[in-house]
């Protein structure tokens, strides 16, 4: 990304969304868009905000009852290690998108047509965004799943 827009304004690539390199220090965690901004062309800032709370509850539910002073913590890497695949495809989905609502000419003309015909409940070249599980995903099902189990080790004291 940095490489296509290396020919922008300063302006402009300033306000690339830059993720924080860790979500985590000590016992305070960054989420949603804090923590991993997405471009704003697939609605998913609001979205994975929800999906961190929903992860960090099954990570504080499971470390919690632990008798250490670095449980917090150590729960919240766990929900960075298991988060940060799905992010990552949202971040790069979310700039691939941006390139198709920017098209211009004869690419315009295609994607008007391809998207026109939808119905309006018709999500099938958008669902895999909002579908935690999308090509091999953790889902919120697993994540308690895998925490118990490699991450449950790995951060374990």
């Amino acid at each position: 990304m940095e490489e296509r827009f290396s020919i922008a304004c300063e302006t402009l690539r300033g306000a690339l969304p830059v993720p924080a390199q860790s979500w985590v220090q000590g016992r305070m965690l960054l989420v949603g868009d804090a923590a991993h901004p997405v471009m704003p062309f697939v609605g998913q800032g609001g979205c994975q905000a929800l999906e961190d709370a929903d992860a960090q509850g099954a990570v504080v539910r499971h470390f919690g009852r632990r008798n250490s002073e670095q449980w917090m913590e150590q729960a919240f890497r766990a929900l960075e290690a298991i988060r940060s695949p799905r992010k990552a495809r949202l971040q790069r989905e979310s700039r691939v998108f941006g390139d198709i609502w920017h098209f211009e000419g004869s690419a315009a003309l295609v994607r008007d047509e391809l998207f026109g015909r939808n119905a309006p409940d018709d999500y099938r070249y958008m669902d895999r965004l909002y579908l935690p599980g999308f090509e091999g995903e953790n889902t919120s099902a697993s994540w308690l799943a895998e925490i118990c189990g490699e991450f449950g080790t790995r951060y374990s004291m």
